[in-house]
């Protein structure tokens, strides 16, 4: 058999190879080539949440909006609300402690036996989780109170929302 038969099929694949190795060094200069284009546009992804909200510009109504007697309100309603929740979420985790730490049996038993009132035992027992209903309560007027804050204010901040928003549209 002479070579060039014998080489046929290595000739084929390297010239498979060489073709897929010339497409694949196009590729390779395309994606350079983009690359270059948009490096800079890619370097913002490195950037912290911060820095790009620095990069941001700012209206020059910003600093009137941010001191708006309505979005001061508001702002200070909503860190009203988050501390009323974590008050509350409190004093729930310590209603159910003092639950599950509760011990009536033996004074159930006692009325039982007609050894003691039942009122006197229920009071008893009531007035031990009434502090914790009487805080609750505490906060719910406050929360209330904070929600009229800001259905107050919320007619204020539309209209600045309203007018921003007209501002950006033109």
């Amino acid at each position: 058999m002479p070579s060039a038969s014998l080489n046929a099929q290595f000739k084929t694949q390297l010239n498979d190879y060489h073709s897929k190795a010339q497409i694949a060094m196009q590729t390779d200069k395309t994606v350079e080539d983009k690359f270059a284009v948009h490096g800079d546009s890619l370097k913002l992804l490195n950037k912290t949440k911060n820095e790009l909200s620095a990069l941001i510009p700012q209206s020059q109504d910003t600093k009137e909006i941010s001191q708006n007697p309505a979005v001061v309100a508001i702002k200070q309603a909503l860190d009203t609300f988050d501390q009323l929740k974590g008050q509350r979420q409190k004093i729930l985790e310590e209603g159910v402690q003092k639950c599950q730490n509760h011990n009536a049996v033996e004074d159930l038993m006692l009325v039982n036996a007609s050894q003691a009132d039942k009122g006197t035992v229920f009071d008893k027992h009531v007035a031990e989780f009434r502090s914790i209903y009487t805080e609750i309560e505490t906060i719910e007027k406050k929360r209330a109170e904070t929600q009229g804050v800001v259905t107050a204010n919320m007619g204020g901040f539309g209209a600045l929302v309203s007018a921003s928003q007209q501002d950006t549209s033109k």
